[in-house]
């Protein structure tokens, strides 16, 4: 969920340079510094590894345009971007 979160945060800002690995080296050290692990635990246990190729082959964007920052709950008790996250993993399931 963080890297999701993460990767919108990083196609909002215009400075960076989208779908590159530097970008995805700045994500995963985001969510080891919010889980207090290493970038390669992150990587290996907690992000979805079709996550990173999806941003890696420029799939990821209509997700990341539906990301935000509110807290609303919806029915089944999901944030939003829970929502997102559940709806891309879905989608891409098959891969």
């Amino acid at each position: 969920m963080e890297a999701l979160r993460q990767f919108s945060k990083c196609a909002a800002d215009k400075d960076w340079e989208l779908n590159t690995k530097k970008t995805v080296v700045s994500v995963l050290d985001c969510v080891a510094e919010k889980l207090g692990n290493t970038r390669a635990v992150c990587k290996s246990s907690y992000v979805y590894p079709i996550l990173i190729t999806a941003y890696e082959n420029n799939e990821l964007e209509k997700y990341l345009k539906k990301m935000n920052n509110q807290k609303a709950i919806g029915k089944l008790g999901l944030e939003h971007d829970e929502k997102v996250l559940l709806s891309f993993l879905k989608a891409n399931g098959s891969k």
